[in-house]
């Protein structure tokens, strides 16, 4: 396995392996699932992008930028699931943490689903901490109930 930053030919594989990543969580998430390539390519140019190869394929990529000076946060992680277990995402992140130390940033951040219990346990065993919770609401429910709060 080798992990290296992405340079501009890769951005053909990193498209298709966030494209595999997008599915596989649109089939899981709780809310609807509304990314696309083109809303991720212009996130780029201030990201930093690692991909992973194995045997000269393509397994996986990480997408990390700084969300203020000191915090740098995991945009997107994604090993393929044939590749999973080997420790990739280890490795990406390793990268990516790697980065950001160069460049000042003091702690790293990232989001992940409620039910992604797999991504949850990997975090977890790598040393992030709970320190958040984010809910999230249908926008015409939550419209209804809250007039309807408001009507005596």
């Amino acid at each position: 396995m080798a992990v290296r930053r992405a340079v501009a030919g890769d951005l053909i594989r990193v498209r298709e392996l966030w494209e595999e990543y997008a599915h596989e969580l649109a089939e899981s998430r709780r809310t609807p699932w509304t990314w696309s390539w083109n809303d991720v390519a212009p996130r780029l140019r201030n990201a930093g992008v690692f991909v992973a190869e194995v045997e000269g394929r393509p397994a996986g990529f990480v997408i990390g930028s700084r969300s203020r000076g000191d915090v740098g946060h995991v945009e997107d992680l994604y090993v393929r699931p044939a590749e999973r277990g080997v420790g990739i995402a280890t490795t990406l992140l390793l990268a990516l943490a790697t980065a950001f130390r160069e460049r000042g940033v003091v702690h790293v951040a990232l989001d992940v689903d409620a039910g992604n219990e797999a991504a949850r346990a990997l975090y977890t065993r790598l040393g992030f901490d709970l320190y958040a919770e984010r809910f999230s609401a249908d926008v015409a429910s939550l419209e209804e109930r809250l007039a309807a709060t408001l009507t005596p």
